[in-house]
Order: C-alpha cells, then sequence, then structure tokens
C-alpha cells in the first residue's frame, strides 16, 4: 500500500504541471471580454485594421501530390491589441490546408480596427491562398 501512495503522489507531482501549462497554452493570451462589443468592418466610423505581419502559410507536400490548389476563407476577430482570435474556417478547401490557414493566420500581427480614436476588437475575413 506504501509503494502504491508513492508512485500515486509521484503521478499527481508530474500530472499537474502538465495539466496547468495544457490549459495555458489552449487559452487565448488576450481573452475576448464577454460584455466586448465586436464591430463589423462595414459600420461607418469604423477604421479597420492593418495587418503588420504576415506569416505564410505552409503548403504541404501531400497537398502539392494531390494538385489541391484554391483559397481557404478564415473568419476571425482582431482583439483590440491586434491579436488574432476565434479564427475559423468559413470557406474550406481541404482540412489540412484548413488547419494549415488557421495556424498561419494565428500568427499574423494587426493594427487594431479604431472606432472614435480607440482601438476596438473587430470581426474579419482573411483569404489565404495555396498553388503549387
Amino acid at each position: 500500500m506504501n509503494q502504491f501512495r508513492k508512485t500515486k503522489n509521484a503521478l499527481i507531482r508530474l500530472a499537474v504541471p502538465f495539466v496547468f501549462g495544457m490549459l495555458l497554452l489552449s487559452a487565448p493570451l488576450t481573452a475576448l471580454r464577454a460584455d466586448e462589443r465586436i464591430y463589423k468592418g462595414t459600420e461607418e466610423g469604423l477604421i479597420p485594421p492593418k495587418p503588420v505581419k504576415r506569416v505564410r502559410a505552409e503548403y504541404d507536400e501531400s497537398a502539392k501530390a494531390r494538385h489541391i490548389k484554391g483559397v481557404v476563407k478564415l473568419n476571425m476577430i482582431i482583439s483590440r491589441d491586434g491579436k488574432p482570435q476565434n479564427v475559423t474556417v468559413f470557406e474550406s478547401l481541404d482540412p489540412e490546408l484548413d488547419a494549415k490557414a488557421i495556424a498561419a493566420a494565428k500568427q499574423w500581427l494587426w493594427e487594431p480596427a479604431r472606432f472614435e480614436n480607440k482601438p476596438v476588437s473587430c470581426e474579419v475575413r482573411l483569404e489565404i491562398g495555396f498553388a503549387p
């Protein structure tokens, strides 16, 4: 029984940092507040966000071999600090390329949208192209 407790305690000591680390990695760095208004790009007086750092999506070998080309259309929210949040596929091309497009889009940095000269969160559509 004593050996069982030692093993159990050792597993807990290993698991707790791992679980907390996974929670930190899965949570967005800048979460949107529940009461925060998300602006649309068509609203009068809104200055839309502008990309300041773009990351090219990886066009993997399996997609090249299958001759898949086209565009993945993404929806996302650019937060008040210029970071992409809630990146989702609006129009799919291929599941593997969709994942590559999302991974790239999450690395982009933006100058945030502005309304009444204040940074605001704004919904954006982004197209990521894939061609050989």
